[in-house]
């Protein structure tokens, strides 16, 4: 509110300090005529006037300027007009130019009848960027009327301005060459901004993607949110989509302004490292972030007339700001600090031109209309220079580091290259060790099966002659011999077993399998299982005897036995062990439960390893070597084992084989 009073304030000082009349503009040769000197101005508050009202009663509240208006962002309507005549020597035909290009509603009325006091005698042209771009007579970033002087006589042209934006005008009247000309530059100048603009966008995007440097991408938004903005300052966005710029431009004016805000903020955040350095910088930059999002919510919520004025300060305290810490830079001697410094002088020069223009203290023309851009193309190519420095840094720090890295990668690889002939050594010494005990294992084995067969031949031998000799006491003696023959016989199967288990673990060899019917090999089993401990109760539950697997029965027969021993050696000897037989989708399932103390949860993932013993095993004989046995055997057969600890006690050993499927084959 105070930038918008002062505004008004300038500005009316300036109107009422005027010359008392103005002087009608005559067109004399071919050449461009400036409106500067040569209007009248009547405020309108309520903007209720009609041409009517105007050319009538409200006339005598003229007042000439002695330039163009300037009233800064007061929100009013006001009404300007001037007169105009030709020689015989002018053109009958020439174009009245009015900007700037982001006024909102710009109505112009053209005297073509005989008298000035008639307002039929005027023709209407809606203009500003909130009307349709088809409304304009020439489709031009800025307001064109063709006018035409069949006559030297004078014209009176009336201009009705209503805007949210700065409250400004600026004009001239050209001759048909003239108005090509400008058209002309003007195209060049704006296609030189924006083709400046974006190749500084290209360059610098290239550079964030290769380094991923903060700093460079919030520059780079920057510069694309200005880019956004002139498009609609400049009235450009009238070329690029006539049919929807009436309802973008005030878009893009305040998307572009309010974007441009919070991206140089996050950029001078970065740059200037405030959030470890300097904590009130850091919070002022904060504060211009939520001017950025204002300016850019103004226009949907219609606040852009009460806030422009605030805003355009905001932006001179920043670049200021940023001068301001750009001479620290200089002073601590840090990277680009002369060109970020120079970068923004150029920045405060052109923001504090435009700034004076809209407060009326400068007039309007073509210079202080273009400082702005002018001293934001000089900023973005310095700071694209000092982008560049900083990359040139971020490579000779990458080189440096990659030196760094490539000495260090060599120094480890030497090191790592001696810790892996060490490691080799160390392992084929345990290797060679590993061969000479599976070696020393497997000729014990074979010793002490040599040696068991001998004393078990003799004790078979005896069992025989004792069975023929003995008389009559041979009936009653049958059925021990009978169990020390089985005893012998298993003996000598586990030893053979056994044997052949350390050669598969020394070649990784399979078996020879083949069909095997799992029903009856179970009850074999048990029944020689029966008959070596008839003191202990086994219950079976045996199920489908058709069921068939792939796998070496007496392999099976060895880890069966394990899981019965097992069971039998840990239970209480009145408590059965029970034993089933079930089928499980396409596998056959063997339970074994026994009724004895369990195993500890933190031993149970443990119990199938080589050699261990569990807590509760002392006392009881074992080298812990049967359930590894067992594991491995059941994974030959390309099935699973596990023990479960039941709730009522015991636990229960749980097989898993796949069966064969129909017309399958053993290999």
């Amino acid at each position: 509110m105070v930038i918008r009073g002062l505004s008004i304030l300038l500005g009316f000082l300036l109107f009422w300090g005027s010359a008392a009349t103005a002087s009608p503009l005559l067109l004399a040769d071919s050449r461009e005529y400036t409106l500067a000197g040569h209007l009248e101005i009547l405020s309108d508050p309520a903007g209720v006037l009609s041409l009517t009202e105007v050319i009538g009663p409200a006339a005598s509240g003229f007042r000439p300027l002695s330039g163009f208006p300037g009233l800064g962002y007061g929100g009013q309507t006001v009404w300007l007009r001037f007169t105009f005549a030709r020689t015989a020597a002018y053109h009958d035909e020439c174009y009245l130019r009015l900007g700037p290009a982001y006024l909102d509603n710009l109505t112009v009325y053209v005297q073509e009848g005989a008298s000035p006091d008639a307002s039929e005698a005027y023709r209407e042209y809606r203009l500003g960027d909130h009307q349709p771009a088809s409304n304009r007579p020439v489709r031009h970033p800025l307001f064109v009327v063709p006018i035409q002087l069949p006559t030297p006589g004078a014209h009176t042209v009336y201009l009705r301005l209503n805007t949210t934006s700065a409250i400004e005008l600026f004009g001239s009247i050209l001759p048909p060459a003239e108005m090509v000309s400008f058209i002309d530059t003007n195209i060049l100048y704006n296609g030189g901004y924006l083709g400046v603009t974006l190749a500084i966008v290209l360059v610098n995007l290239i550079y964030f993607l290769r380094v991923r440097d903060p700093v460079i991408g919030y520059y780079v938004l920057y510069i694309t949110a200005l880019f956004v903005n002139y498009l609609g300052v400049e009235g450009l966005i009238v070329l690029l989509w006539p049919g929807q710029a009436h309802l973008l431009a005030d878009y893009l004016v305040a998307g572009g302004s309010g974007g441009a805000y919070i991206s140089f903020a996050l950029f001078g955040m970065h740059l200037f490292n405030t959030g470890r350095e300097r904590s009130w910088a850091h919070r002022y930059f904060q504060y211009v972030i939520l001017v950025g999002l204002l300016v850019i919510l103004a226009v949907p919520l219609g606040w852009y007339s009460r806030v422009a004025g605030f805003v355009m300060l905001n932006g001179l305290i920043l670049v200021i700001v940023m001068t301001g810490l750009s001479i620290r830079l200089v002073r601590r001697g840090e990277l680009g600090g002369k060109i970020y410094l120079l970068a923004f002088s150029f920045s405060n020069l052109g923001f504090a031109v435009t700034f004076l223009r809209l407060l009326t203290v400068l007039p309007v023309n073509a210079l202080t209309s273009h400082a702005y851009q002018t001293g934001t193309v000089l900023n973005m190519v310095l700071i694209s220079l000092a982008m560049t420095e900083r990359l040139h840094a971020a490579q000779k720090q990458a080189v440096t580091a990659s030196l760094g890295a490539e000495a260090r990668a060599v120094k480890l690889a030497a090191e790592m290259t001696v810790e892996l002939w060490r490691k080799q050594q160390e392992l084929e010494a345990a290797l060679q060790t590993e061969q000479e005990l599976v070696q020393r294992r497997t000729r014990f084995l074979e010793m002490i099966t040599h040696e068991y067969r001998t004393p078990l031949a003799v004790i078979r031998t005896n069992l025989d002659i004792l069975e023929e000799r003995g008389g009559a006491a041979a009936d009653t003696l049958r059925p021990y011999l009978d169990k020390m023959r089985r005893g012998v016989v298993r003996l000598v199967e586990v030893m053979e077993v056994a044997l052949a288990r350390v050669r598969q673990d020394e070649q990784l060899t399979g078996s020879k399998f083949s069909a095997l019917r799992l029903a009856p090999l179970l009850r074999e089993v048990l029944a020689e299982t029966r008959g070596l401990r008839p003191e202990r109760t086994i219950d079976a539950e045996i199920a489908d005897e058709a069921w068939q697997i792939c796998g070496d029965a007496q392999l099976l027969k060895t880890a069966i036995l394990n899981l019965l021993d097992n069971a039998i050696k840990y239970s209480p000897p009145d408590q059965p062990i029970r034993v089933s037989l079930t089928g499980e989708s396409v596998a056959a399932v063997i339970r074994i439960r026994d009724q004895g103390q369990g195993i500890p949860a933190a031993e149970m993932a443990k119990v199938f390893d080589k050699y261990y013993r569990g807590s509760r095993s002392s006392g009881s004989s074992g080298a812990g070597i049967g359930l590894y046995l067992v594991r491995r055997i059941i994974e030959q057969h390309h099935g699973s084992v596990d023990l479960t600890s039941e709730a009522t006690g015991g636990i229960t050993a749980k097989v898993v084989l796949p069966l064969m499927k129909e017309g399958e084959t053993c290999r």
